[in-house]
């Protein structure tokens, strides 16, 4: 698959109901730059349990790591805040 192809396939699938917002807090904490551990002290949980979360993360929106969770996250609507 091309990239164009992969990337439009990630916008086309990114909806806030796809997410949970234990989920999209952990996705954007990541996407700003911060570790497993990190996001796991922020939150009070383990890191296990922040990598968990990641791969369904990245299963619901088709992706295949943390370097495209800016792309498949987008610019955050009010709408996700929670």
């Amino acid at each position: 698959m091309s990239n164009d192809a992969h990337e439009g396939r990630i916008r086309t699938l990114r909806t806030p109901e796809e997410l949970s917002a234990h989920e999209i807090r952990i996705a954007r904490l990541v996407a700003a730059g911060s570790s497993n551990r990190r996001v796991g002290e922020i939150l009070g949980v383990s890191t296990r349990a922040v990598e968990h979360q990641l791969t369904r993360v990245y299963r619901k929106l088709w992706i295949s790591g943390r370097d495209q969770l800016h792309l498949a996250l987008g610019p955050e609507p009010d709408s996700w805040a929670g």
